[in-house]
């Protein structure tokens, strides 16, 4: 499973903010630093698989960096939740700067791009009586512009609770299909073990009705939204002569809402989806005729089993008469979405299975 690309390090300053007789809040600086491996963002030319089979797709992928973000810090003093939504919309692209990483999570050779912003919010300083009781910050990014809203409300309508934040979705648009690994985000469903509550939980949120100068710290990875799709095919030696795929595509891709931090909630209340977009797999590819793989990014769904199909259909010898149809079922893997595989192993003349 290809879960953590994207690596994100909040350093959040508290400045105290206004002075006079009734101080109310607390200006809080919060600079936002995203670390990205850079191994995952730039291709190799110069570094050629060591080993490859016809149809492979090879070793390298490819992913862009982010050029928009979305964060949103909520925090309860017991009573109230308080949402601050501390960037909606464009990051400056040309911001990210290249640098070798050697903090705790580094491997060799580890080089990575560095992103930094800062911004302001007020916190509930002098003058509020209520302890903060736990604070949680939930992010996104993405190459595209996904717009994204809370579901069942229109695009003005800002988060006012935490639950609002879950529920937010994206559109799977044109421009949205052809980016879909470049999307990441906190999933909510996340339960970091040595502290039994959400990874993003900010740990050290002051806890007093009048909070003094200090950092606040957050270091999460964001992870993809949408499953990698692995499909692989093999038409046996004995029947080649007389079998080979000419047309091979995923169908019924799943283009409704799509939720941005319940990344594996996406469900139908059916066996497979009706509706949906189409993927050319492969069309009259010599080299791919007999074996192939091939993989790109979609949303993920679950049906009423609690599967995540993956349906694919096969025409062969250029016969487009017909199709041979097949539903590969995988298992989500909640919190993380899922890498949905398709294998198919052919051993007659699928000509004659076609429906």
């Amino acid at each position: 499973m290809n879960k953590h690309i994207l690596f994100i390090l909040f350093l959040l300053v508290l400045l105290l903010g206004s002075c006079g007789n009734e101080p109310e809040t607390v200006s809080q600086e919060i600079e936002l630093k995203f670390v990205l491996p850079a191994g995952t963002v730039m291709s190799q030319p110069n570094k050629s698989p060591a080993h490859k089979v016809m149809g492979d797709p090879g070793t390298t992928e490819s992913f862009r960096k982010p050029r928009y973000g979305w964060f949103y810090l909520v925090y309860s003093d017991g009573e109230d939740e308080h949402v601050f939504v501390l960037n909606n919309g464009p990051i400056d692209e040309s911001d990210w700067t290249k640098e070798q990483y050697s903090g705790q999570f580094a491997t060799t050779d580890d080089w990575i791009y560095t992103y930094s912003q800062s911004q302001k919010i007020l916190l509930l300083g002098e003058g509020h009586s209520k302890l903060r009781t736990w604070g949680r910050l939930y992010a996104a990014m993405s190459y595209e512009d996904l717009t994204p809203y809370v579901k069942d409300h229109d695009a003005s309508y800002k988060p006012q609770s935490e639950d609002d934040i879950k529920n937010i979705v994206f559109n799977n648009t044109d421009a949205v299909k052809n980016s879909l690994q470049d999307i990441y985000s906190s999933p909510a469903g996340y339960i970091y073990e040595p502290w039994g509550e959400y990874y993003g939980t900010v740990r050290n949120l002051p806890n007093t009705p009048t909070p003094s100068v200090g950092e606040m710290r957050v270091y999460m990875p964001l992870y993809h939204v949408a499953s990698k799709v692995d499909v692989m095919w093999n038409v046996a030696p004995s029947v080649q002569t007389e079998m080979r795929v000419t047309s091979m595509k995923a169908t019924h891709l799943y283009d409704g809402e799509c939720y941005l931090f319940l990344p594996t909630d996406n469900t139908i209340d059916a066996a497979t989806f009706a509706g949906g977009y189409e993927r050319q797999i492969t069309l009259n590819n010599i080299g791919m005729q007999w074996e192939g793989r091939y993989y790109f990014y979609a949303i993920p769904y679950k049906n009423n089993a609690d599967k995540c199909p993956l349906q694919l259909e096969v025409q062969a010898n250029e016969n487009t008469s017909g199709s041979y149809k097949e539903t590969v079922l995988n298992d989500p893997s909640s919190p993380f979405v899922p890498w949905i595989r398709g294998q198919i192993s052919i051993t007659q003349n699928m000509t004659g299975l076609y429906n």
